[in-house]
């Protein structure tokens, strides 16, 4: 992450004291974008340049990297005609060239996403490359825009054999070996080296030749065996009854969380790492291992102290049925939710999954999918259609699938506990366990916020029937206040390619449009377009079901029919307007139909079976 100066094609270092050895690396080192110092421990260190972003990447003067880490100046070499940067490390290289994405460990390049490069006069790099070659792991905190190198607790062997030295460097003597696979415990680093304990004996081991430790607890410094945790064995998990799983976020780099009472945090073999107490904060921070070993870990951090690191899955469980805790990470800020948090490494980056009863979870979904002061048998209707779409996606993924449901409209909208009000969780108790079915299984009950007056059979709004959905009138949908009536939308020829081309039509000149087939209650189910390819040639897209058609032009729901309008002396086709009722696909029960039923007297099983006249409703739990 330093750089190194570069003038008149002179690398220039500031020489550092040396006695002996290169000076100890320390256990953290602290960058700031924006900010010309560096920190470690208690101590600031001037810097002439600051670190700045670009492209996602920290980048940092090379120079000021290699003196936090301890290496010295007549370790670096610059050759201003190939541009190239070089590390002896007493032992391994590393180099960089400038404008090159790779960097050479002993002569076997690894590519880079990003490459060196001069600014000012100095040579930048992305911190991450040269400290995970030296060595140490990264850490980025995008909210307080501060990169952390850390020292790792332990390193495991990569090499055959690797030579246990007297001191940092070939020179040294060699006092034993250790084989591939060995676990070390790391005391220090320097010049690429670390300072190791094995089986009682201590020497120094090429950093570039291992990799850290991920183990549960990790190795701790300056101990042979893992520290053993100050936890009780008698934590219990609290075993949910009807456990789900709902992806909160994805490609997070950290996360936050602050328990309640009665949490300890477990490895995914159940083991208890940490008991917690209420209103500690743990931090969860991808982080990204020495290059070369495509390695990934969870730092976990407890109020600022850092436990650890580990493969993951990790889980923050609760022992009490009513433990919840509060979440700052992706686009979550400070968000309430119930049951346990389970922390998951996915593409280089954390997913966050919230693990809970499937009733605590409908709390926080039946309030976001229908306001809670509509009356209480239309929630009511709405909580056993949410429990059946979700129990129905349970089944299908899998008890033990990393999650089962998207906390968006992919399937429900969910926002734990800051979205629950009395009257939306009084409608989740009074249905619990209730859930529709058809042909002894769970239905994955769909529904829309208004069907326009219709709903739709599913094998023309989508491809294949549902045997618990029809087609049929809805007298209840047009209730007063439904704002979703008497909708149109326009299209000139060239938005209708537009519209196309995004879905990967090669259509470049609409000549026209025509309804290809209609639903079984009359809305447009197909179009075929005519028109012309990039080629000049004549095309014929057929766009084949009404949900689809919505989509494409993103209309409101499915279209009840459309109307257009051509240029009188030249007959070219001018604009097409599509005109309807209804918000969403159609199918299933009306959420504002709901509404009108409860509001004309009708309980919830009346509504659930008008809108899903092919299910039946039972008690599961």
């Amino acid at each position: 992450m330093r750089s190194w100066a570069v003038g008149s094609a002179i690398f220039f270092f500031v020489l550092l004291v040396s006695a002996g050895w290169a000076r100890a690396a320390p256990a953290e080192v602290i960058f700031r974008i924006g900010q010309s110092s560096y920190e470690v421990g208690s101590q600031c260190y001037p810097m002439d340049v600051a670190p700045f972003l670009e492209r996602d990447r920290t980048y940092v003067p090379v120079r000021y990297l290699a003196e936090a880490l301890g290496v010295k100046s007549s370790q670096i070499q610059w050759d201003g005609i190939t541009r190239t940067v070089l590390f002896d490390l007493n032992g391994p290289e590393l180099k960089l060239k400038i404008g090159v994405p790779a960097i050479w460990i002993d002569g076997v390049r690894q590519d880079l996403d990003v490459a060196p490069q001069i600014r000012d006069g100095r040579t930048m790099l992305p911190a991450r490359f040269v400290a995970e070659a030296l060595g140490y792991v990264v850490k980025w905190e995008p909210e307080t825009q501060v990169v952390s190198l850390i020292l790792p607790p332990a390193a495991k062997v990569l090499a055959s054999a690797l030579n246990l030295r007297s001191g940092p460097g070939t020179s040294y003597n060699i006092q034993g070996q250790v084989g591939q696979g060995q676990l070390l415990s790391v005391l220090q680093a320097s010049s690429g080296w670390y300072q190791v304990r094995y089986s009682g004996q201590e020497g120094w081991v090429a950093a570039a030749y291992t990799e850290p430790v991920l183990q549960s607890p990790p190795v701790s410094r300056g101990s042979d065996n893992p520290p053993s945790p100050s936890t009780p064995s008698s934590f219990e998990p609290y075993r949910f009854s009807q456990p789900v799983r709902v992806l909160l976020a994805s490609g997070v780099a950290a996360a936050k969380a602050v328990p309640s009472e009665g949490y300890a945090l477990l490895d995914a073999t159940g083991k208890v790492l940490a008991v917690m107490a209420p209103g500690e904060v743990l931090t969860f921070t991808a982080l990204s291992l020495p290059v070369g070993t495509g390695t990934m870990a969870i730092q976990v951090d407890r109020d600022r102290a850092t436990l650890g690191l580990y493969p993951g899955p990790l889980v923050l469980a609760t022992a009490r049925g009513d433990g919840y805790f509060s979440l700052t990470g992706g686009n979550l800020y400070d968000r309430k939710y119930r049951g346990n948090l389970r922390v998951v490494l996915e593409d280089k980056a954390l997913q966050i999954v919230n693990e809970l009863d499937m009733e605590d979870y409908l709390k926080g979904v039946v309030p976001r999918e229908m306001p809670a002061s509509w009356p209480l048998e239309a929630l009511k209707a709405q909580a056993v259609a949410a429990r059946s779409y979700a129990w129905c996606k349970v089944e299908k993924a899998g008890k033990q699938a990393a999650f089962q449901l998207f906390s968006d409209t992919r399937d429900q909208a969910y926002g734990g506990m800051d979205a629950e009000c009395p009257a939306s969780n009084r409608a989740v108790e009074e249905t619990r366990g209730e859930v529709l079915v058809c042909g002894g299984k769970p239905v994955a009950a769909y529904f829309c916020s208004s069907d326009g007056g219709y709903t739709e059979r599913a094998e023309d709004v989508w491809r294949y029937p549902c045997d618990y959905l029809a087609a049929r009138p809805d007298p209840y949908d047009h209730t007063l206040g439904n704002p979703h009536y008497g909708w149109q939308e326009s299209f000139t020829p060239d938005q209708i390619a537009s519209c196309l081309i995004q879905r990967g039509y090669d259509v470049t000149v609409v000549e026209d449009v025509y309804v290809a087939a209609r639903t079984a209650t009359g809305r447009i189910k197909a179009l075929e377009v005519l028109g012309k390819n990039g080629a000049g040639q004549t095309v014929r897209p057929y766009l084949a079901n009404a949900d689809y058609v919505r989509v494409v032009f993103g209309l409101k729901a499915p279209a009840s029919d459309l109307s257009k309008t051509y240029d009188p002396a030249t007959g070219r086709l001018l604009q097409v307007v599509f005109t309807g009722n209804g918000w969403g696909h159609c199918l299933g029960m009306s959420q504002w139909g709901a509404r009108g039923m409860a509001e004309k007297g009708f309980g919830y099983r009346s509504i659930l079976a008008f809108y899903y006249p092919g299910a039946r409703l039972v008690k599961l739990w």
